[in-house]
């Protein structure tokens, strides 16, 4: 069945038939060959059921496993933006408690799940355009997410799910991580200060301040004068010892600041 399958698509991607066929064209002989290719059987209403009415509406199959409805594909031909008819589809599903639904005209292919949280963008879980890819990727997908024993099994409903978990994850971690590195930058916790002080430690056997480690980070997130020129200790004017002194001179010793001795004379009687 799978090289049938594979066959088909490479027909399907080279023959521009396909691409002229009408709504009717499509469902017969592109959607529902597609299907009996993935192990469904046409001819079983248990399997496939055609024009299933809901909501005032309609879906042209219902692939079901007892009496449960497990997949909704909707066929619309000539149309550019399938947003209108992906809303529609999906509250047709969202109805009947229809885990995926696919939107076609026979050369696109949307894939989505109607019931996650999140907006038609974010639960489309995958696409097909056959003019765009591989045909051996095109089987996978088909294989992966419309194969009677994936759907079946739910098998194709939790790897869908697990695409669009993996999805939000990835844009949220996107989202954040710049916010999250402002943050960290901006408020650096004791953490990244022991980090920093125990591979400096480890590097050149010295266990820098943490002031030193304040002042490197700042110069990290803002463009400033180099570590060295901010941690140089200032210059202080070389000692210079005191310029010597003669020794003072000593005066010549006087008898009497007012004037010189003279010897006393004959005394007088």
């Amino acid at each position: 069945m799978a090289d049938k399958l594979l066959d088909f698509l490479k027909k399907v991607k080279t023959d521009k038939k396909f691409a002229s066929f009408d709504e009717a064209a499509v469902k017969q002989g592109v959607v529902l060959k597609i299907l009996s290719f993935l192990d469904w059987d046409p001819f079983d209403m248990d399997e496939i059921q055609p024009e299933y009415e809901v909501n005032g509406g309609k879906v042209d199959f219902s692939l079901r496993q007892k009496n449960t409805h497990k997949v909704f594909i909707l066929v619309k031909k000539g149309v550019k933006d399938f947003k209108k008819y992906q809303e529609q589809l999906s509250g047709f599903a969202a109805k009947e408690s229809v885990p995926v639904t696919v939107l076609t005209d026979g050369i696109t292919w949307w894939f989505s799940l109607p019931l996650f949280d999140g907006s038609m963008e974010e639960n489309r879980f995958q696409t097909i355009e056959m003019d765009d890819q591989k045909a051996e990727d095109i089987s996978q997908i088909f294989y992966d997410f419309l194969s009677k024993k994936n759907v079946t099994s739910d098998k194709a409903v939790k790897s869908a799910e697990d695409i669009v978990n993996n999805r939000i994850k990835t844009m949220l971690i996107i989202d954040t991580l710049p916010k999250a590195w402002n943050k960290i930058m901006s408020e650096p916790e004791a953490w990244l200060y022991d980090m920093l002080a125990v591979k400096t430690k480890e590097l050149c056997g010295h266990k820098p301040e943490k002031e030193t480690i304040e002042k490197f980070i700042a110069l990290e997130m803002h463009e400033g004068p180099a570590l060295a020129d901010i941690l140089k200790p200032k210059e202080t004017a070389p000692y210079a010892p005191p310029h010597p002194q003669s020794p003072r001179s000593k005066a010549p010793c006087q008898p009497c600041a007012l004037g010189a001795w003279d010897p006393p004379g004959p005394p007088i009687w």
